[in-house]
């Protein structure tokens, strides 16, 4: 079994933020926006990956079923073993970029509505 895995892309930590403002109400608003935009986006990364393991692992089954011997279907399944790993490790690593990408926009947003421009060092 042979299954192609394309390594997903990271989202670009340190995106464009909004015009500074002096409203700390502004800021919060905007900050609990972009949460929320960046947290749906990781929850359907996880979804359209359990997805793709779901097919996966239904075609599994269907290929164990035609396995003639033993031996093929252990190396089958070992195949499907780390298709599986590397899967995971992937939604893995797409996951904590992306909740790097949120820590640092929430942080620099709390920064800019304190009135220090883009200083996280005072946070």
């Amino acid at each position: 079994m042979t299954v192609n895995i394309t390594p997903p892309s990271s989202p670009t930590i340190g995106a464009a933020l909004p015009p500074s403002t002096n409203d700390p109400r502004s800021h919060l608003e905007t900050a609990e926006s972009e949460a929320a935009r960046r947290i749906n986006e990781a929850a359907r990364a996880w979804v359209e990956q359990m997805g793709r393991m779901r097919a996966v692992e239904a075609d599994l089954g269907v290929r164990l079923v035609a396995c003639k011997t033993p031996r093929e279907a252990v190396a089958l399944t070992g195949e499907w073993m780390a298709w599986r790993l590397d899967s995971l490790m992937a939604l893995q690593r797409r996951l904590i970029d992306m909740w790097l990408a949120l820590s640092e926009t929430t942080l620099l947003l709390s920064a800019n509505g304190r009135g220090e421009k883009d200083d996280v060092n005072n946070i």
